[in-house]
């Protein structure tokens, strides 16, 4: 299965230009977080944000390109992506309990 989820990977790898249009930057993210929470105030519900980390001391961009393109193909339309403060990428899941954020998780642990 592991092979299988690597050759995915490989194709994946989209240009630099089309990963950093799909990730929104650590300003416009944490904007959609906080307008998320006060939605969920609101009306009740919930939400998750999973930090990607890969193993190691960095995030290679090649890594960061794959993950990207990956997430924006596996999660869907109300989801969003970006970069948080400490440099890691993001992904918001709303209206998602917590064991949803685990299989998204799961699926694109790589």
């Amino acid at each position: 299965m592991f092979a299988k989820l690597k050759r995915k990977l490989r194709g994946w790898v989209g240009p630099p230009a089309l990963a950093a249009a799909r990730l929104r930057g650590v300003e416009p993210f944490r904007a959609v977080l906080e307008h998320e929470r006060a939605r969920i105030d609101r009306r009740g519900g919930e939400f998750c944000v999973i930090r990607f980390r890969f193993a190691g001391e960095a995030q290679p961009r090649e890594h960061q390109i794959q993950l990207v393109n990956m997430l924006h193909d596996r999660l869907r339309a109300t989801d969003d992506i970006g970069l948080l403060e400490d440099g890691l990428v993001g992904a918001l899941l709303t209206d998602t309990p917590l064991p949803g954020a685990f299989k998204v998780a799961d699926d694109v642990r790589i």
